[in-house]
């Protein structure tokens, strides 16, 4: 039987392809480019064909082999693709040329066309986007890879691709088919198994002993026999375990009855011992309930421990709701409930007691001390704070246990201390208002807004000594209004801490943005009540300041923003904090008014009718504006406040200091521009103030502009006929006349250029200067010590001119021995001499 299915698989064509395949494998190398195509390219791919082809129309010129390879992806989905793998040029590698997915493969065309087998011709046509052309040596490897693209398409695609003049390959994928590389088709069923060279080892190897299957099929019946056997014994064994198994699960029930029995009792002997322990007040905690000591130490602490006890009892949360219904329990809890009133009563008219007599006494200690002490400063109301913290405890209790007792004592401790902080800090601050001064004493100064805007007498010359109390007085604010808000801050500070304390208001705060928020709208309530006039006593304070001197308006900006800033640090829920910045809103706009009025002083300023205009006052006030600011704004958070005033107010000066040089009828522009810019510049330099760095350029370079423009307007031309001489004889130079010949030229002749040198003798000449110094004296004032620096410049001026005479004599009258009557050294000490006469 063996025998004969061996014969009929060898008559068959897959029979002599697998002998041929067999054969081939073991003495070709395709199988092994089988394995490095593997191993190198296709990592995460199962390799299921590997065919030899070229290109059906290449020429006889031999090239690297190429492999037509068919791939399988292991992870679903599957995914079928088709690849051309050419071998390197150097080395034994192998590098992907090209890939198609199965998908894509639209007609497939075997060239059979109704050939046998053997005889066929070994082409293939694969259509993709293109038709591919491929050729191979052995017709039985295309037949494989036909075979191979069929299965795939009718397992994985949707939309088969056409297979034309394919014979009857198609038709034989029932039988066993082989490959020359010995693919090992595709492990997921898809293929036959007897396409796969093993399987196929294996079948030849069964069918060639006959005797051996028979022998294989007896053992299988004797198998199946004890089987069986065993199965009959196990059958009685299980009826006679269910006996058992029935008595075990009878007894297994009274078990459990049993342990849910005693864990029943377990867990009542439990509740009834919590329950007797959680009612149980003892009879001193009772005492100390009905007739409670509230003023000594010890019986404070007694009532506290004896409130949080009754507290327990009545808290229920522990207890089981059924025995809500017991007499007992209902009783207790009635007795408790009177117990918990009586106590609430006692303890909320001792603190109303305690409050009226601690704040009257507070109030009266305060006052008496800052008699006393004649400071500007608050006692504050630590006493009355130390004699209510014992009662934090009960404070507690109560807000718990009577919150509406809790909330009706919270209002009386807010009407009580408001009265206090009323009085008291409406007494300070009136007291720093006395200190302040009064407004007739303090509008002398330069930056007098007030008085010196539209003022005929605004640009007057100021009195030193009342530059020097102004300052004084300014500087003295600046220390007062930090001593205010220093005495104030931790007034409130410390109040508020122990509100939050004495009143438990954060024991709320667990966790989460709105019990936070909840706990700081309660804070905020309490204190408001409690400072309810402290926005408004501020805001007067500060009014009455700004009128004694805008300038106090920085002094305020500066130090309520630093202890608003400190205030609002404590938290969000820092009233304190709240109130500055509400304050500050107000010091703002008076800063800002501040400066509008100080650029309208600049505006509304006229002239003098001076002779000399000298340093406007207005820059004065400048000056003394940047300075005093600057000593206030130092290492402020307020800076951006003062640099954004800086830039509008030395712009306005700028374009005022422009207007009074154009106005002034006896004082030439260009000293009034120089002179002030000069001022303005060592201002800023001095100063150092850093946005103001591009007006102090500005300044520097308009004062060096006009000091220029003086300087030529002034000189002049000192030698005016001996100057227009050479400019003829630069305008004949120009027409074309050479140097050497312009003496020769009738209107510029050696005669008339001697004559016209006489007349300018040395001694003319420094007439001339010193006419020159003392109008300069006249026209400069002395504040600014700039008479020399513009001598200096005439000087140098005098002797460009002076020069230029000398080259044109050296140029063009060389030969004639022609010199000035006088030289440079004489020119020099004239104006030396000048100078030192004056």
């Amino acid at each position: 039987m063996a025998a004969s299915v061996l014969k009929n698989i060898s008559g068959t064509p897959g029979g002599r392809k697998l002998s041929k395949t067999v054969s081939n494998a073991t003495t070709t190398d395709l199988i092994r480019a089988r394995e490095i195509i593997q191993k190198e390219l296709f990592t995460t791919e199962r390799l299921v064909s590997c065919m030899s082809v070229s290109k059906a129309k290449e020429g006889k010129k031999k090239k690297q082999p190429t492999f037509l390879c068919i791939t399988v992806t292991s992870e679903k989905p599957v995914v079928c693709k088709l690849h051309t793998v050419k071998k390197a040029e150097k080395g034994d590698g192998y590098k992907k040329k090209a890939s198609w997915e199965l998908s894509d493969l639209k007609s497939v065309d075997g060239h059979y066309e109704g050939i046998a087998h053997q005889d066929a011709a070994a082409e293939l046509d694969l259509v993709f986007d293109k038709v591919y052309k491929w050729r191979t040596d052995l017709p039985s490897e295309r037949s494989d890879l036909i075979q191979v693209l069929w299965k795939l398409s009718r397992r994985y695609l949707k939309t088969q691709p056409k297979f034309e003049n394919v014979g009857n390959v198609v038709s034989d994928v029932s039988l066993p088919s082989s490959s020359t590389v010995g693919q090992s088709a595709v492990d997921d069923g898809s293929f036959d198994p007897l396409s796969d060279l093993p399987y196929q080892a294996n079948v030849l190897s069964i069918v060639s002993s006959e005797d051996h299957v028979l022998q294989l099929m007896q053992l299988i019946d004797e198998a199946i026999n004890e089987v069986t056997l065993v199965e009959s014994k196990l059958n009685t064994y299980d009826h006679a375990i269910a006996a058992v198994k029935e008595e075990m699960e009878r007894m297994k029930d009274k078990d459990d009855l049993m342990k849910i029995r005693e864990a029943n009792l377990d867990k009542l002997v439990v509740d009834l011992n919590s329950f007797v322990k959680n009612l149980n007040l003892s009879e001193e905690h009772r005492a100390a309930l009905i007739k409670p000591d509230l003023l000594s130490p010890g019986g404070i602490r007694m009532s506290t421990a004896a409130a949080i006890a009754l507290q327990r009892c009545m808290d229920n949360s522990s207890i089981e709701p059924a025995m809500f219904h017991m007499k007992a329990y209902k009783t207790l809890t009635s007795e408790f409930s009177q117990l918990s009133k009586h106590f609430s009563v006692q303890l909320t008219n001792r603190l109303k007691t305690l409050f009226a007599e601690k704040t009257e006494s507070s109030r009266f200690a305060s006052l008496q001390g800052t008699l006393r002490s004649g400071e500007l400063r608050i006692q504050g109301h630590q006493s009355l704070h130390k004699a209510l913290l014992p009662y934090t405890g009960l404070l507690l209790w109560l807000k718990v246990m009577d919150s509406n007792s809790f909330y009706s004592l919270q209002k009386d401790y807010s009407i009580s201390m408001r009265k206090v902080y009323e009085k008291e800090i409406g007494d300070f601050l009136e007291l720093a208002k006395q200190r302040v001064g009064h407004k007739e004493s303090r509008h002398h100064g330069p930056l007098s807004v007030r008085h010196s805007a539209g003022s005929s007498e605004s640009l007057q010359s100021l009195d030193p000594r009342l530059l020097s109390a102004d300052k004084q007085a300014r500087q003295a604010f600046n220390k007062l209004v930090e001593k205010t808000f220093a005495e104030l801050s931790p007034l409130c500070m410390a109040e508020q801490e122990f509100c939050i304390k004495f009143f438990h208001i954060d024991q709320n705060i667990v966790a989460g943005d709105e019990t936070e928020k909840g706990s700081s709208v309660e804070t905020q309530m309490l204190l408001s009540g409690i400072f309810s006039s402290l926005d408004k006593l501020l805001l007067n304070f500060i009014n009455h300041c700004v009128k004694q001197d805008t300038f106090y308006s920085m002094s305020l900006l500066v130090h309520l923003s630093h202890h608003s800033k400190a205030a609002g640090s404590g938290g969000s829920g820092s009233f304190l904090g709240k109130v500055y910045f509400s304050v500050l809103v107000s010091v703002k706009r008076n800063f800002d008014d501040f400066i509008k009025q100080l650029c309208r002083s600049f505006e509304e300023a006229k002239a003098s009718k001076k002779s000399r205009c000298g340093i406007i006052p207005f820059v004065h006030s400048f000056e003394e504006f940047a300075e005093q600011s600057e000593s206030i704004f130092h290492n402020s958070d307020r800076r951006s406040d003062l640099d954004k005033a800086y830039k509008v107010i030395a712009q306005c000066l700028f374009n005022e200091v422009a207007r009074i040089a154009s106005e002034h009828l006896k004082t030439p522009r260009h000293v009034v521009m120089f002179e002030n810019f000069h001022r303005i510049h060592a201002v800023l330099s001095r100063l150092k103030i850093v946005c103001l760095e591009v007006q102090k350029k500005d300044a520097k370079a308009r004062y060096e502009e006009h000091m220029q423009a003086y300087v030529l307007e002034q000189l002049g031309r000192p030698m005016e006929r001996l100057t227009l001489f050479f400019e003829g004889v630069e305008e004949e130079l120009k027409s074309g006349v050479k140097a050497e010949e312009v003496g020769y030229v009738l209107a510029f002749n050696k005669q008339k250029l001697r004559k016209v040198i006489k007349e300018y003798p040395a001694k003319e000449i420094k007439n001339g200067l010193e006419t020159l110094y003392r109008r300069l004296e006249k026209h400069m004032c002395e504040e600014q010590n700039l008479l020399q620096v513009v001598w200096n410049s005439m000087q140098k001026e005098f002797l460009n001119q002076y020069n230029l005479f000398v080259n044109m004599l050296a140029k063009c009258y060389a030969a004639s021995n022609i010199t000035l009557e006088f030289g440079i050294n004489d020119v020099l000490q004239m104006f030396s001499d000048i100078a030192q006469m004056h």
